[in-house]
């Protein structure tokens, strides 16, 4: 089995930064994914894979995290597809898989309380009976 290597794409984005892709070949499919990952063109190794170094030069910013990030990629893309069994095993499934790990979540917003419109007056009265019943509508900050 091969082992899974970083590339970069050769068309940068809109900020001038290039975007790191996984490619995986296993089972004579093909994985290419995005890593999440963008960088300069001139931070990236070439060739990074036959000299035993990491994909991003150490002088770029962030780079022991992305490369502590890239290499966890890999073996994860690799665990996937040891432990896939039968039909599971393509490039989509491994895909999806890699996205569950390292795609950010989405967020549910909290709940919001309603807000009320009110008059001046009516927000008074209603903080004075707040205080009366011993319910705090304005939190202590001292």
């Amino acid at each position: 089995m091969a082992r899974p290597k970083i590339y970069i794409r050769q068309k940068p984005n809109k900020d001038g930064q290039h975007q790191l892709l996984l490619s995986y070949f296993f089972n004579s499919s093909r994985l290419e994914n995005y890593t999440g990952i963008s960088i300069k063109k001139a931070d990236y190794v070439e060739n990074y894979f036959k000299g035993n170094k990491k994909p991003i030069k150490q002088t770029a910013a962030f780079a022991p995290y992305y490369n502590d990030r890239l290499r966890n990629i890999e073996a994860d893309a690799v665990k996937l597809v040891t432990e896939a069994k039968g039909d599971n095993l393509n490039a989509q499934f491994i895909r999806e898989q890699l996205d569950l790990i390292y795609k950010p979540k989405p967020i549910e917003p909290e709940t919001i309380a309603e807000f009320v419109e009110t008059s001046f007056i009516k927000f008074f009265e209603k903080a004075i009976a707040d205080s009366k019943s011993g319910n705090r509508l304005i939190s202590n900050t001292a």
